[in-house]
């Protein structure tokens, strides 16, 4: 999917924070629709603004895992994806198909991945007697099924 970066056409806008598009020239906005990097710091301070913008629209779980680097080259807040400032140490432990951090109802195979509750059904699996084996996406492997924790 290829996203384009629009300019704001509204005469009453003030360029302010809550703005989604972008407030640069038409010719600096066709430097970003065709990637050219290194970007200039007019260029890079807008599309920062719109990365937090983006940010704010996840969810509260979701955004520690929400990372800038494949938007502007670098990961400019603390994330759990690149693993920056202070989850280096201490990573949540998180869904390993939606990547959503655990609160509650944490599932896990008997290989020691753990998943929520909504995506251990979605994984595939096979009926080892009359239990069911499902397969784990990091290990590749048929595994049974073990509950850690339910609130």
């Amino acid at each position: 999917m290829h996203h384009e970066i629009r300019r704001c056409t509204k005469a009453s806008c003030l360029a302010g924070r809550s703005c989604k598009f972008v407030h640069l020239t038409q010719d600096e906005v066709d430097d970003i629709n065709n990637l050219v990097r290194p970007m200039t710091m007019r260029i890079y301070h807008e599309v920062k603004r719109i990365a937090f913008l983006l940010r704010e629209t996840y969810p509260k779980e979701a955004q520690p895992h929400t990372c800038t680097k494949l938007l502007i080259g670098e990961c400019i807040w603390d994330c759990i994806s690149c693993k920056n400032n202070k989850f280096q140490k201490y990573q949540m432990p998180r869904c390993n198909f939606c990547m959503v951090p655990h609160i509650t109802a944490i599932q896990g195979l008997v290989c020691e991945h753990t998943y929520c509750t909504l995506c251990i059904n979605e994984l595939p699996f096979y009926l080892f007697g009359p239990i069911p084996a499902y397969r784990c996406i990091v290990c590749k492997e048929f595994k049974l099924r073990r509950n850690l924790y339910h609130n």
